[in-house]
Parts: structure tokens; sequence; C-alpha cells
């Protein structure tokens, strides 16, 4: 044991006393098993503590005043648009340090929890329909949303980096040129990416800046802008959109040491059937509560929708 000073133990007679030491801290350093800090729920501002809303809750004033701010909490619902672009943390721009960067739920098994919401309220989407939107008096906007009604005027994007040009998203590097050809090749349709590496071997540097910058705005065409997305945070219509963020903190998820080990051993299932099965059941149990979490989000959107005239 490490010896230290014992005030206690002192003696005038005596210079210096060791004892040993029978408690002591350890230090302890972050786990993947500690509980996820995002879960907790924020310290409510004042006045709105506890003790303040207990005192006030005991007269006629105060419960009056609680009773009003209940009947407009339960109205915030939908009263507003759950799905904005700040809400759902927009824009987003990735940092050149992997480790330590949250998890979200698989687009796959997010998108097919959106459509399943839209398909058990009546909503038939067709995948990848062209959206034009005013953008003010002269400007018009356009890109495809991932599914779309078009008898009802109602469908969803699913704005990650690939649907989404750089004014909602981008890479840690910035505005470099270079970068955006690279971010908006990876993002274009097969014979896009093709005209893409026929423009990059042009020798000539002015001409082909001038054809990768077309090209630029031709993949744009197809993606989300940040002016677009806005359009729809507070529409009235006629058509409603609900851009659904891949970076939203409400889908994030956080698997156990278990999770990989679970996921490490389907890995090894021969047949991919079944593989592909037990990898999705395993999906499923990490990014529970993501999916409750984003199924009363669509329906959340779409009773906020309702009452700006959708249907109607």
């Amino acid at each position: 044991m490490s010896p230290r000073y014992d005030k206690s133990n002192h003696d005038s007679s005596d210079e210096f006393r060791v004892s040993p030491v029978r408690r002591y801290r350890v230090p302890k350093y972050p786990s993947w098993e500690d509980p996820n800090p995002l879960d907790a729920p924020s310290a409510p501002p004042f006045p709105y503590r506890k003790e303040f809303l207990a005192a006030i809750a005991a007269t006629t004033l105060g419960a009056s005043t609680l009773g009003a701010q209940a009947l407009s909490g339960g109205a915030k619902a939908i009263a507003k648009n759950p799905f904005t672009v700040r809400v759902g943390g927009l824009p987003y721009r990735s940092s050149p340090y992997g480790t330590g960067q949250p998890q979200y739920m698989s687009e796959s098994l997010a998108r097919a929890t959106i459509e399943r919401v839209f398909r058990e309220a009546g909503i038939r989407l067709e995948s990848k329909h062209r959206i034009e939107v005013p953008l003010g008096k002269t400007r018009t906007g356009e890109f495809l949303a991932d599914g779309y009604d078009p008898k009802k005027k109602v469908g969803y994007v699913y704005a990650k980096w690939d649907r989404c040009d750089e004014s909602l998203m981008s890479g840690w590097m910035g505005s470099e040129f270079q970068e955006k050809v690279r971010r908006a090749r990876r993002a274009a349709r097969p014979g896009i990416q093709k005209k893409f590496d026929e423009a990059r071997a042009i020798e000539d540097e002015a001409e082909r800046t001038r054809a990768l910058t077309a090209l630029i705005e031709e993949v744009d065409r197809d993606r989300l802008s940040r002016d677009e997305a806005r359009a729809f945070d507070a529409t009235k219509g006629p058509q409603f959109i609900a851009v659904i963020s891949g970076r939203d903190r409400r889908f994030q998820v956080s698997p156990t040491r278990e999770d990989y080990d679970r996921i490490n051993k389907a890995m090894q299932i021969e047949d991919e059937g079944e593989k592909r099965k037990v990898l999705r059941e395993i999906q499923e149990k990490i990014a529970a509560k993501a999916i409750a979490n984003l199924e009363k989000g669509v329906r959340d959107y779409l009773r906020w929708a309702q009452s700006q005239g959708l249907g109607s």
C-alpha cells in the first residue's frame, strides 16, 4: 500500500509518520456500456424547476397558469413541423475524426420505417419523384423526393449526404472545388459519373473547370438545397415534403459490446437469406428507441400537415 502523511498521528516528538492508505479513488474511463448522455432529458429552465412548480401549484393562480401551459404544450406536438431544417441538425458538416462520432440508424431501416407509417396513413408513395418548389417571386427550385404521393401531394426526402447539396451537407474539407467535384460525382447517377471522369481528363484547366461546374449543377438539380428545404419548414401547401435528416439526434443509436458480438456471430452464417434476416433483427433491436422516435415524428408531421391544409 502507498504511504501518506497522517496529520492525526503527528506528534511533537516525531517529525514525520506514515500509515497505510486504506481507501483511494480509481479513475474511470468512458465505456460503450455507459448510458448514452443524450438520452437524459436536459435540465428544465427556470421558472419550470420542480421546486418552483410545486410552490405555485398550491395557489389558484398557479393551477390556472399550469393548466394553460399544459394545453399549450400538448398543442406543440402538431403546432409546428417536427422536421424543420434546424430541428434536423442541418446543415451538417462531417468531421475528419471518425472516433467518437455519433452513430445513427441505417438508411434502409429509416426509410422502411418512414414508408410504413405513410402507408398506414393511406398514402401511396412513388419513388424518385421530381418536385418543383417556388423560392420567392422569381426563382424555382427542383429536386428528387425519395417518396411522393402525387394525388395527395405529400412525401419525404431522407436528407443524407448524397441527397443534399453543399448548402445542407458537406465534408470536413469545406468548399474546396475538388472536394465538391468528388462529392457530386459520388452522389450522381452512373451515367453522370462517367461524364465526371471524362471532364476530369480535359487538359485545359479553364475548360475542365467549366465542364465540372456544369456537371455539379446538373447533379444539384436532383439534390435538396437549404432554400428548398426551408420552403417546407412552415408551408401551407399545396404540397408537403418532410425533410427527415439522416443526422437528426433523435435517431442516434448506441450499440453495446454484446450487440457487436451478435453482429460478428451473425456474419458467420453461410445462408445469405438467413444472415440478412438475423442482421436485420439485430439492427431493429439496437435502433428500437430511434425507430419509435421516427414513427412518432412522421405521424406528428402528417397531423401537422393536415392542420396546414393537407387533404383539404
